[in-house]
């Protein structure tokens, strides 16, 4: 599973609804048989990368200049995923 794009308005976060979100589409995913998620996330965008290690996430590498407005690297990340029982 790719993630492209989480995006809640800024008058509702700080409230879990991304991570339960994000949560909701892993387990639908699994459901399916998908074995891993990955995304790519501005490295400046710290409050979106502690959510994903928060969720299980983690770096496995950086793309140089991944972004270009504003130019800017991306962390990669990935979880495993497996059916919890």
């Amino acid at each position: 599973m790719h993630i492209l794009k989480v995006a809640v308005a800024l008058e509702w976060r700080g409230k879990g609804i991304a991570s339960w979100l994000i949560n909701a589409c892993l387990k639908r995913t699994v459901k399916i048989g998908v074995g891993a998620a990955f995304l790519e996330v501005r490295c400046s965008s710290i409050s979106a990368v502690k959510l994903y290690l928060k969720l299980g996430f983690d770096i496995v590498e950086k793309r140089k200049n991944y972004y270009l407005n504003p130019k800017e690297d991306a962390s990669v990340m990935t979880r495993t995923l497996k059916e919890e029982s």
